[in-house]
């Protein structure tokens, strides 16, 4: 088969063709490979594309294939698994059913796709994997590279070895853009043993409108009321965007108002919470008038929860 054959027939009627991006995701040779694009870029299929080539090309290669959460991984990404599987025309095994899609897909060369949600990961730690795709991985906290990168040792697949993320870009401060911080493709060293080993990474950034297939009338329909800084985010799959307007405290936060210790703590308490995502966090406080009749609010202890979600965070 081309490359061409694992893609839908194009819903305008024209001639199928693989997109630039996706060429780049599917010759890419890195350990560590990150799709960052806007909506509807097509970075889902072209890893279930590349997933599927290292699968065929290395007989008993294990994949793993994940996401945040169960519907999403249904709906969504097994999903597009399935229809890439039913253009290449293999009678694979289907095992783990539920509401019609499988949960481990077993090819003919005996290769698997282990299909997961992420939100307890060390239950499928166990295993060695060839390969990995993280679908949305902005989703994700770092501990699920972190694991999943430990697990990508399979010595059959040596060689082989390959961690793909595909996403909608996250902000400027997640762990995504600290890990893979440049397009294009790159090395980095760590010293095992005395010896310098190299790892390779590879960031692929894609448009919305890279995609001819979108219509200019669903473009419209996203930017509809977003700003600048937004739509290049959402639409042009650049990392995160800077906050246009003021600061909540601008002009009001002063130290002698809003920091120290009340002069007595038999007042109320308030307790503050803030289920951030993956970063959520409770602050206390006391507010008094002073003997000069002025209002102060005082913050007097903090809590930030890192890598955790809120259900983990409010035990």
């Amino acid at each position: 088969m081309e490359y061409v054959d694992f893609f839908p027939d194009p819903p305008d009627g024209s001639e199928k063709r693989v997109l630039p991006a996706q060429m780049e995701l599917l010759e890419a040779t890195e350990r560590n490979v990150a799709s960052v694009g806007g909506v509807g870029s097509g970075k889902t299929i072209a890893a279930a594309v590349k997933i599927y080539l290292l699968s065929a090309a290395v007989p008993g290669n294990v994949s793993f294939i994940g996401r945040r959460s169960v519907p999403k991984l249904n709906e969504i990404t097994k999903r597009v698994y399935m229809e890439v599987l039913q253009r290449t025309g293999v009678n694979a095994e289907f095992r783990e059913v539920r509401d019609s899609l499988p949960g481990r897909v077993i090819l003919p060369n005996q290769s698997e796709w282990v299909f997961r949600d992420t939100t307890d990961l060390g239950r499928f730690l166990g295993p060695e994997y060839g390969a990995a795709h993280i679908d949305e991985a902005q989703e994700e906290p770092e501990s699920t590279f972190t694991g999943l990168t430990q697990r990508i040792r399979l010595p059959r697949a040596a060689g082989f070895h390959q961690f793909i993320l595909t996403t909608n870009p996250p902000g400027t401060r997640h762990w995504l853009a600290k890990r893979f911080p440049k397009n294009g493709a790159w090395e980095t060293t760590e010293e095992v043993q005395g010896q310098k080993v190299s790892l390779s990474w590879r960031k692929i950034q894609t448009s919305s409108l890279d995609n001819p297939f979108l219509t200019k009338e669903y473009i419209a329909s996203v930017k509809s009321g977003l700003t600048e800084a937004e739509i290049r985010r959402v639409i042009g799959g650049d990392y995160g965007f800077l906050y246009e307007g003021k600061g909540v405290y601008q002009g009001f936060f002063t130290h002698a108002r809003n920091v120290g210790e009340p002069p007595t703590r038999n007042i109320t308490l308030a307790r503050s919470w803030d289920f951030g995502y993956h970063c959520p966090a409770v602050t206390w406080h006391q507010m008094f008038r002073c003997k000069h009749k002025s209002l102060h609010w005082a913050i007097l202890e903090e809590y930030l929860g890192q890598d955790i979600e809120s259900e983990g965070f409010a035990k």
